[in-house]
Order: structure tokens, then C-alpha cells, then sequence
């Protein structure tokens, strides 16, 4: 009877244990990209605050053979830079695998979990790794931090891997503005300055086409104080944005041709 007991008690804590680290599935494929990060930013669930955060899973595929005498034999993540307060993560790999490291090629992934009262706004994410390289037969351990190395990958390799990642807080779900939404794909270049805003800022982009574009500014609870359609030229435009009848606080300033949205994080003082 002891023995059922001790055995249903061990049982009963690894079943704890799993469901407390319940691990993200790795994606079996990843987009055609060199390594880096996936699904994009701006699709992802935003957090909100004081809300325990659920089913944000941050997919990471690894470099594979750059040329015929380079390529990556690991990629570890020694640690996740930049979360806001409150919230952990936790890293699922091939069961063969040391712990966070991906070899050649492999697909992994990153869950976030927990709950946070940070300021709202996004926050943009960095990741301390330790990564083997062979590089004509030498093997060597380059140790960083994901902003600094994949810019010297692409420089001096040609590939086009992207490790940028943010997350964004939001005081409510209405004020989320990036679920399930692609970026605007003909812009770039988006930025607003100065900001925060005093009665007046320059909201300048680059666009690949002639078309009319909605200009929406939210509150943190989504709700609408400003909106105008602009027609955009190709090319560089720039955009005076008054804020005299709009409050003192943080705001969401969008862009929207219909198919995507872009989104800046603006204060008004």
C-alpha cells in the first residue's frame, strides 16, 4: 500500500512538473529565411498587462550552411534580453539536444509566459547566445548578443537573417492593434519626431506606390481621437501631425492601406 502511495505521489508530481513546464511544439518547417525568428512581431498575441500572458510561442530556426567552407554547428540561448518585468521564458529543442541549443539547420522554439504591470509600448527583445562556427575546417565559439553577431553574419556572409523581435503591452486587448495583422508591405522608413509629441510632429515613411492611406491615432483602450485619409505618392512623404485637440497620455499612431497596418507608439505631452 506504501508503494502504490510513494508511486502515485512521484506520478502525480511529474504530472505537475510537465503541466507547469508545458513546452512549446517546434515548427516542422520554417518561411525561406537564412535563421532567425518567426511568425513576425506584428502577428503575434499582444501581452496586457496584469493578464497572464497565453500562447505566445517564438519560433527560431538556426543558421544552416552559409557557404561551402562556413556553416553554423550550434546556436544556444544563454538568455532572453529585454522581457518586461514579470514574464519568463522557456525553450523546447530536439530531446537529444543540450538544453536552448539548436544544431545545423533545426527548428526550436521560445514560449512566454507569466504576467506584467510594465509600461505599455513595445518592447524589443535580445538574445545572449553562444554560437560554434566552423569556418574552413576551424571550429570557433563566438559569444554576444543576437543585435551585434547576425549583423557581422550578414555583412560578411551575404545572408539576410533577421533576430530582431518585440512584444507589445497593451493596458487592454481592445488596444491591440498587431494581432493576426501583417505590416504595411509598400512602406518603410515609418518614423514620427519628434515624439513625444507638443502640439505638432513630422510623421514621414517611404512609399513603392500612389495610394490613399487611413491615419488613425488610438488610446490605450482603442479607442479612435483621430483619423484622416491622406493619398500617398511614391516616395518619401511627410506627414504634419497636430496633436493641440488630442489629451495629454500614450497613444497608438497608425497607418492602413486596407491590407496591412503600421503602428508607432507615440506620447502626446
Amino acid at each position: 500500500m506504501k508503494k502504490i502511495f510513494v508511486s502515485f505521489i512521484i506520478s502525480a508530481t511529474m504530472l505537475f512538473a510537465n503541466d507547469v513546464f508545458a513546452a512549446c511544439t517546434p515548427a516542422t518547417t520554417a518561411p525561406p529565411i537564412d535563421g532567425g525568428f518567426f511568425p513576425a512581431s506584428n502577428t503575434q498575441p499582444c501581452v496586457v498587462k496584469s493578464v497572464p500572458v497565453s500562447g505566445l510561442v517564438i519560433q527560431l530556426k538556426n543558421f544552416g550552411n552559409i557557404t561551402n567552407d562556413v556553416f553554423v554547428i550550434s546556436t544556444r540561448i544563454d538568455t532572453v534580453l529585454g522581457l518586461p518585468s514579470g514574464l519568463s521564458w522557456n525553450m523546447t529543442v530536439p530531446s537529444a539536444n543540450p538544453a536552448n541549443t539548436l544544431l545545423t539547420d533545426e527548428i526550436g522554439c521560445i514560449e512566454i509566459t507569466g504576467t506584467t504591470t510594465a509600461s505599455i509600448g513595445n518592447y524589443d527583445l535580445d538574445f545572449a547566445v553562444t554560437v560554434e562556427v566552423s569556418l574552413s575546417g576551424q571550429v570557433q565559439t563566438i559569444v554576444g548578443r543576437t543585435s551585434e553577431l547576425v549583423q557581422v553574419f550578414n555583412n560578411q556572409f551575404g545572408t539576410e537573417a533577421d533576430f530582431s523581435y518585440f512584444l507589445n503591452v497593451v493596458e487592454n486587448q481592445a488596444a491591440c492593434t498587431n494581432v493576426g495583422v501583417k505590416e504595411v508591405a509598400n512602406i518603410s522608413g515609418f518614423n514620427i519626431y519628434p515624439n513625444p509629441v507638443n502640439n505638432k510632429s513630422l510623421v514621414t515613411f517611404f512609399s513603392k506606390e500612389n495610394e490613399t492611406f487611413i491615419v488613425r491615432v488610438l488610446d490605450v483602450m482603442g479607442k479612435e481621437v483621430y483619423s484622416e485619409n491622406i493619398f500617398v505618392t511614391s516616395g518619401i512623404n511627410n506627414i504634419d501631425f497636430k496633436s493641440k485637440n488630442i489629451s495629454g497620455g500614450v497613444y497608438f499612431f497608425t497607418l492602413s492601406d486596407g491590407k496591412g497596418i503600421s503602428t508607432k507608439r507615440i506620447i502626446v505631452e
